[in-house]
């Protein structure tokens, strides 16, 4: 028993390891490489047995999707089938993040994952203070060697980041400081709501996670962080005040076009880089081009559609980028419309159904994500993503649990029944 507790333990700390180490790949090539986070999750999936658990229901709608992506790419004469393989990849992690969390509340390490998670945050964005200061003093910045994945780009020992800002970044072991600055709020906000810390540790995290979002000079990361405050602050505000609550949860879907609207006026107004107005005229370029079709509006431009536009296209004088910077706009360009609103109406539903404390973080973590552009589509951000999504999972058994428990004490037949059987046993 005791060894299996030590192997139980052991595998949760490296499969934390692996959520954090975003850029490092097991399986390379020379034009992609197979994050160590997906390799694991495969071995968690067959060890655990997770091939049980999958119901016809999920089969369906997983063979729906793959079906329309494929359908939607033959269309469009652009059948892509790493581009296949990657998306049904992320799905994959998604969903057995999920099944992963359960299994770690019935081993009953749920206390031990939350202490594990605390530290390895510790040393994350603790080693991002140190990358700092290494890349200023030109000393090595050792976590390097776990940037080694050819799908995002290796980074050299002592390789730095600079980007639209002439000061150096903070990117830690992830390909670029937005994506680390996205996984970083969601990891800070995970710890704070789950993570059962005492106020030590809250503040301690609170300085070095403020500290490593600031530096990585991440616009939209600055901007995906103060949405969680303002998300939780309105959540509080509005719990009871049904209208408002309604308005704030139809604000908070509209994130990723509001975000669009605020990017565009800080790249003119504040910012005035070409790397900001670039982008801008990059996301306003595909969402035009999203209706240039019927064809277009119904199955989109076929996944990985971005990469195919012309060398060196122009819009508005500026020239078109390989990202839409924005996930809404992502999803539809290369989706179609319909997927779309099935997609949000689904997820909208979903969460319609729940009533659980702390309902806020879900909702921020979920529409923030499409923000910043396709960030569900990195294996880290998804997985961690996926671990809120499954700890609510956990609560919301709970409370179903709570509520079966007094609903039996509540009724005095049952409950004599039940002691009866208690002494038995």
């Amino acid at each position: 028993m005791e060894k299996s507790k030590q192997k139980q333990k052991l595998e949760i700390i490296i499969f934390i390891i692996l959520l954090f180490l975003q850029n490092f790949a097991i399986v390379n090539t020379k034009e992609f490489g197979i994050a160590a986070i997906t390799i694991f999750l495969i071995y968690i999936f067959i060890r655990h047995r997770m091939y049980q658990k999958i119901d016809k229901k999920s089969v369906i709608i997983v063979s729906a999707i793959v079906l329309f992506v494929v359908i939607s790419q033959l269309l469009n004469k652009a059948f892509n089938f790493l581009q296949l393989g990657r998306y049904s990849m992320i799905l994959f992690i998604g969903w057995t993040s999920i099944k992963y969390m359960e299994k770690v509340q019935e081993m009953n390490q749920k206390d031990f994952f939350n202490k594990a998670f605390y530290f390895a945050l510790i040393i994350i964005t603790g080693y991002g203070v140190y990358q700092l200061i290494a890349s200023k003093l030109q000393m090595p910045m050792f976590f390097n060697i776990f940037n080694n994945n050819p799908s995002y780009g290796a980074r050299g020992l002592f390789e730095s980041y600079s980007g639209w800002t002439k000061d150096i970044r903070i990117y830690t072991t992830f390909y670029e400081p937005s994506a680390y600055a996205i996984f970083l709020t969601i990891a800070y906000f995970y710890a704070m709501t789950f993570g059962n810390l005492d106020k030590d540790k809250r503040f301690t995290i609170t300085v070095l996670t403020l500290f490593n979002i600031f530096f990585t000079y991440s616009r939209s990361g600055w901007v995906v962080f103060a949405y969680y405050i303002a998300i939780y602050i309105a959540f509080k505000l509005f719990k009871n005040n049904k209208p408002l609550m309604k308005l704030t949860k139809i604000g908070i879907i509209l994130l990723p076009l509001i975000t669009l609207a605020i990017m565009s006026t800080l790249g003119i107004y504040v910012f005035k880089d070409a790397s900001s107005t670039a982008r801008t005229y990059s996301s306003l370029y595909y969402l035009v081009n999203s209706f240039n079709s019927i064809k277009g509006i119904l199955v989109g431009h076929g996944l990985g559609a971005m990469l195919r536009i012309p060398a060196g296209l122009e819009y508005k004088g500026y020239v078109v980028e390989t990202f839409s910077h924005n996930g809404y706009i992502d999803i539809v360009y290369q989706l179609g419309i319909p997927f779309f609103i099935i997609m949000t109406y689904a997820i909208i539903k979903y969460l319609k159904a729940k009533k659980i404390e702390d309902e806020w973080l879900i909702y921020a973590t979920i529409f923030t994500l499409c923000c910043s552009g396709s960030m569900y589509s990195v294996e880290s951000i998804i997985a961690i993503v996926c671990l809120v999504i499954g700890d609510f999972k956990l609560r919301e058994h709970k409370k179903i649990e709570e509520e079966t428990d007094n609903m039996l004490k509540e009724n005095k037949i049952l409950s004599k029944i039940l002691s009866i059987i208690k002494k038995e046993d």
